[in-house]
């Protein structure tokens, strides 16, 4: 698929999902995952600068491409993952370089996360939360902790009583690890194997959820779900009758990062947004309520053991020698995944 055919797609699937209202008016408009602030950063932002925020939300990665390449209003600030990033770098035109030079708290961030495999120098993303994605489950249906993968992709056990990823492309690259595969492999054996692995356990698949498999646990509709670290480390810390785990075979590791849209029509206000995110102050309030693993290094001085040493939030060495960060292999990789899962979820029954 080309640049133009990838763009022709996402803009006829953004206008058959929504329609935005037109009449939104606000000095900052932004685009980020669904629950991925705490419930008073953009209140004290408006209250600190007297902006006004428009805040739009989504749940899914295709949602996402969607609403930015249609967008009405045009967003100013966009979060997005880093494989995403990657994309929209490779089609161009899309997003605009940060100025650097207006964000004077980047000086917060880890040196490490200055410069990235999908960004070199961070032209232009930078870094807001990153984590795993593993297992999150009811300890009363589990005599043991459900460390692998199998118990999601290779077993009937839990027949009627799992939920995966409405993102199929995560689900095969899951059953590729699973497989002991690369997450990142394009060969086209590996990829079927991992595919026919799917199909195959698509029958014992409840839920393919859409940013709310923690609620599907809570609410007692599964016992196991693939999940990402912190909406589980959410809902263990309102309750102990759940629990999380990186799966045995490895997992992906994730970067969800800020960009700039090249159509936003106020970037240095977004810039000034970012700046905000980087306080230590709002960086921590956002590390609470997230339960993720924060890049910011000024945030880590104030924060207490509990967040630091939780290994869902900061895995050991050994746990991420065996995880993969992904990359993005082109649009016919895309292709191949977009048409599997279509086929997947055809043969699924219920």
């Amino acid at each position: 698929m080309n640049r133009r055919a990838f763009l022709a797609s996402c803009m006829l699937t953004a206008m058959t999902l929504y329609a935005e209202d037109k009449k939104v008016e606000a000095d900052l408009k932004i685009l980020n995952f669904d629950d991925y602030f705490a419930e008073d950063t953009v209140k004290n932002f408006e209250l600190l600068t007297g902006k006004k925020v428009h805040l739009d939300t989504y749940g899914s990665e295709s949602e996402a491409i969607s609403k930015f390449l249609v967008s009405n209003p045009r967003y100013d600030l966009m979060f997005i993952s880093d494989l995403n990033v990657e994309r929209f770098i490779r089609l161009g035109g899309l997003l605009s370089k940060i100025d650097k030079k207006e964000i004077p708290n980047i000086s917060n961030i880890e040196k490490s996360f200055l410069t990235a495999q999908f960004d070199p120098g961070r032209k232009y993303s930078l870094p807001y939360f990153w984590g795993t994605l593993g297992i999150g489950y009811r300890k009363s249906a589990f005599k043991q902790k459900p460390n692998t993968l199998k118990y999601l992709l290779d077993s009937d056990r839990y027949k009627g009583r799992i939920a995966l990823l409405a993102d199929g492309a995560t689900n095969i690259q899951m059953a590729l690890k699973y497989l002991g595969f690369s997450l990142n492999t394009t060969d086209k054996n590996e990829f079927q194997k991992a595919v026919s692995l799917l199909k195959k356990q698509a029958p014992h698949i409840k839920y393919f959820a859409a940013d709310n498999g923690q609620d599907l646990l809570k609410n007692g509709d599964v016992d196991i779900i693939l999940e990402w670290n912190g909406d589980m480390l959410q809902l263990i810390e309102d309750s102990d009758e759940f629990g999380f785990v990186v799966p045995k075979e490895g997992t992906l590791l994730w970067e969800d990062c800020m960009v700039l849209p090249k159509r936003s029509k106020n970037k240095e206000l977004a810039q000034e947004f970012i700046n905000y995110l980087y306080e230590q102050k709002t960086g921590a309030n956002l590390a609470k309520y997230l339960q993720y693993a924060t890049p910011n290094k000024k945030v880590k001085e104030i924060m207490d053991s509990s967040y630091l040493e939780n290994e869902a939030i900061f895995p050991t060495k050994e746990v991420l020698q065996k995880c993969e960060k992904i990359k993005y292999n082109g649009a016919e990789v895309k292709s191949w995944q977009d048409k599997a899962w279509a086929d997947i979820l055809g043969k699924e029954e219920r």
